[in-house]
């Protein structure tokens, strides 16, 4: 299952990022920046990549002054009010995610077990609980 971003899901991102995207094509490109303490980042939808011969699917990037993330095929998205959008990629075994806040936050978490979604968190080791927690909000979509 691959998400296919619409119009509304467009509408419903920039609104929980309170700013309105740059379009190019089949790319939408929100720059966000905290007018507290001028940390920015650069979000960045891309639909229609081909990624290979028989893959073509959406890309999401973020871009900070302390890094590159991306995130292929996300198979669905999740806002976390007030104001995060949580993009997700699944498989069979393990989870990522590209959490972007409007307050110019960006957090990844990669090839995270899904089967420590559904463990007793007091069971966890507490260096893997943060993850955890974080995609654990996420198990209404991994369960479609």
């Amino acid at each position: 299952m691959k998400c296919e971003f619409n119009t509304g899901d467009i509408e419903k991102i920039s609104g929980i990022l309170n700013c309105t995207p740059e379009v190019n094509d089949n790319t939408w490109i929100w720059k966000i920046v905290n007018p507290e303490n001028k940390q920015s980042l650069i979000l960045t939808l891309s639909k229609n990549i081909q990624f290979e011969k028989d893959d073509v699917g959406c890309l999401i990037s973020v871009q900070t002054l302390y890094g590159y993330y991306e995130l292929h095929n996300p198979i669905g998205y999740m806002t976390f009010e007030p104001d995060e959008i949580i993009f997700i990629q699944a498989n069979e075994k393990t989870i990522s995610s590209i959490i972007v806040g409007k307050q110019s936050t960006c957090s990844m978490y990669a090839n995270i077990s899904r089967n420590l979604i559904n463990k007793d968190f007091k069971e966890l080791d507490p260096a893997i609980l943060l993850s955890v927690l974080q995609l654990s909000i996420t198990e209404a979509i991994l369960n479609q």
